[in-house]
């Protein structure tokens, strides 16, 4: 990560991308896929909820995954709060960089009534964002503690 607050990737010691991150990011978590041919960026600051963005790297050029941007405009179209924009987090990448689970979350500030802290879960294919499958938020959350038992589910 830069001082600018952008990343840099490179493919064999040649630059093939640079994106800006949130402004003064609090938590930036970066995840390869088992396969090492994707990633995604996990990142949060104060102001903002979590956001995701997820990439994978063909030879020396890298492509943005439509996955996440596919579930977290299917989640907010049912599930929202007018003053907070929705979480997205990353729960693992299945087949190697071909799927991801995914879990967007209302945003758990109390302005958000009854549906702060609404989460669902996706199975979303990475590149396309074809949604495979979808969870209930209690089969989504006991997935979760699964793969992060360090990180409370709130």
């Amino acid at each position: 990560m830069r001082k600018n607050f952008k990343l840099r990737v490179e493919s064999g010691g040649i630059g093939i991308g640079e994106f800006g991150l949130v402004n003064n990011p609090v938590n930036t978590a970066i995840k390869w896929s088992s396969d090492s041919r994707s990633f995604y960026v996990e990142m949060s600051a104060d102001t903002i909820g979590v956001q995701l963005v997820a990439y994978t790297v063909v030879g020396h050029t890298l492509l943005k995954l439509k996955g996440p941007e596919v579930v977290a405009r299917e989640f907010a179209e049912k599930h929202s709060c007018k003053s907070h924009e929705n979480n997205l987090h990353v729960v693992r990448w299945e087949d190697g960089s071909e799927r991801l689970l995914l879990m967007p979350e209302v945003n758990d500030a109390s302005d958000c009534g009854n549906k702060m802290g609404y989460r669902e879960g996706f199975l979303v294919e990475a590149e396309s964002g074809k949604i495979v499958k979808q969870y209930p938020q209690a089969v989504i959350e006991a997935e979760w503690k699964k793969c992060w038992p360090d990180v409370s589910s709130r």
